[in-house]
């Protein structure tokens, strides 16, 4: 897998871990469910973040419904794993009612994330042509 043509219909290889075989085994079943929706969840990361070129991860949960935890996944992979994400050093200070202050980084494409939007976008239009 290159970053710049992404196989959205691999399967995606998900750690697995436990200490006895049978953990392993479980382990192992749901990462492939959890594998079989990644290349969604970085589809929508993606077509997020070239609409809005900077957003938090809160703003990003927000838009898509997803709980905040459930963002650091695909969050990881895209920044870590495959280089599409970064963070751009700004930072949204939020205020809560009890008067705490929280800060939120925001982050945005990176040159491979966006090649990665765009080959996406191509692998879409060749599939609606091809019909």
């Amino acid at each position: 897998m290159t970053i710049g043509s992404f196989d959205w219909d691999a399967d995606i290889n998900a750690p697995t871990s436990g200490r006895s075989p049978l953990a392993r085994h479980c382990s192992a079943t749901g990462a492939q469910m959890a594998g079989a929706a990644i290349s969604g969840k970085l589809a929508k990361l993606l077509a997020h973040f070239a609409q809005v070129p900077q957003a938090t991860l809160q703003e990003f949960a927000a838009a898509h419904g997803w709980q905040n935890n459930a963002v650091c996944s695909t969050v990881d992979r895209a920044k870590a794993v495959l280089g599409w994400l970064e963070e751009t050093g700004a930072v949204k200070h939020v205020t809560w009612p009890n008067g705490r202050t929280t800060s939120q980084a925001y982050y945005r494409l990176t040159e491979s994330g966006r090649r990665a939007w765009l080959g996406y976008i191509e692998r879409q239009v060749r599939g609606i042509e091809a019909r």
